[in-house]
């Protein structure tokens, strides 16, 4: 591509009411009913901002907050358009359906997600600083007791003076999301960081064998892992109480699986918070709302069944909100089924998606 723009969403001063809803299929006829208008816009690059990227962002929005773009022309006749999210891992099921959803349009090609950049041209530059293959190297951080976990360490080999630290750090990251490509950095690296000075005793190597690397750690744990499932009707389960002040939570907990062994094969943890009022009940829901919270619970078992790799581990309650806690060997599913079921209660709840291979987040649930 010959230059790319990135939209980042900019604060609106004054909100007069809320956009109307769109549907995908609403804003694909929309924006095909544009194209050649948007065509010429990404060509010419003369009110790009004001032709095509505000009105294409603002059309997003009605259907789902959240996803940015980058544009440009792939050469003299054919644009290409990228939905980013920018590593939020809940937009990636909207992504991935929206670009799935896109028309054939003559000119025009739809990409999910930043492509990986693997050239040894690749660069990018910020403020006085560019960042090449050249001159940024990595090392994989080994944890004996955490062996199935994927820890890079950057490094930027040019002198640089204290106050460039978070430029080089940006620089960095930004390099590497798009040197590997937007999913695999989101979905394969497990920790991901930057370090300023080396012991010369460690080895480094150049970013270009990064992905290579990533490949092999990666085929190696699908080897262990795979087919490995758990049956939590064969569990048993734990109650609990936490006291917090003058309040308490209470919660369940499978306690034959906080113990289990292999916990990497389900790498993923999702958390679904109920919110309700804390000042009522001494922080707990009432009979009502409990009853329909259980349904809730009921419902998402059946729909993420652990023999299909969905495995809820705890749930508390208290302090004005239910959590529950589930490890799972992917994410998109799980995402999918929790959003879809927001328009079938009447309450609202939050969910959270990240990575966590030992379960560390959930640590609190073996003592």
């Amino acid at each position: 591509m010959k230059f790319l723009n990135k939209l980042f969403g900019k604060k609106e001063e004054q909100v007069i009411k809320e956009p109307e809803k769109l549907t995908i299929s609403e804003f694909w006829n929309w924006f095909s009913g544009n194209q050649k208008r948007f065509l010429k816009a990404v060509k010419s690059q003369q009110n790009i901002q004001f032709e095509f990227i505000t009105p294409v962002f603002n059309k997003l929005n009605q259907i789902k907050k959240g996803a940015f773009l980058l544009t440009g022309m792939m050469d003299d006749t054919n644009a290409e358009l990228i939905f980013t999210a920018e590593g939020n891992l809940l937009l990636f099921p909207y992504i991935t359906e929206l670009v799935d959803s896109a028309p054939k349009l003559e000119n025009w090609q739809f990409t999910a997600f930043k492509p990986s950049m693997d050239s040894p041209d690749f660069e990018i530059i910020m403020g006085t600083k560019s960042f090449t293959t050249k001159n940024i190297f990595f090392y994989p951080e080994i944890d004996s007791d955490y062996p199935d976990e994927i820890s890079i360490k950057l490094i930027y080999s040019k002198e640089y003076q204290d106050n460039q630290t978070e430029l080089i750090e940006n620089g960095l990251f930004i390099f590497t999301e798009n040197y590997l490509g937007e999913i695999k950095t989101a979905t394969q690296i497990d920790r991901l960081s930057v370090v300023h000075n080396v012991s010369s005793e460690i080895t480094l190597n150049p970013i270009s064998k990064l992905n290579d690397y990533i490949n092999w750690r990666e085929k190696e744990f699908i080897e262990k892992y795979e087919g490995i499932f758990h049956n939590s009707d064969e569990s048993n389960y734990s109650s609990f109480e936490w006291d917090k002040g003058d309040k308490v939570i209470v919660g369940i907990v499978n306690s034959d699986i906080i113990k289990w062994d292999k916990k990497a094969s389900h790498p993923w943890i999702v958390v679904i918070t109920i919110k309700f009022d804390k000042n009522e009940n001494n922080g707990m829901p009432n009979q009502e709302a409990l009853q329909t919270y259980y349904q809730f619970e009921d419902k998402l078992r059946e729909l993420l069944p652990d023999k299909d790799g969905y495995i809820q581990v705890a749930q508390t309650t208290g302090l004005g909100k239910r959590e529950i806690y589930y490890a799972t060997k992917d994410f998109v599913k799980p995402i999918q089924i929790v959003e879809g079921m927001r328009t079938k209660v009447d309450f609202e709840y939050d969910i959270e998606v990240f990575k966590d291979k030992y379960w560390k987040s959930m640590d609190h649930f073996e003592h």
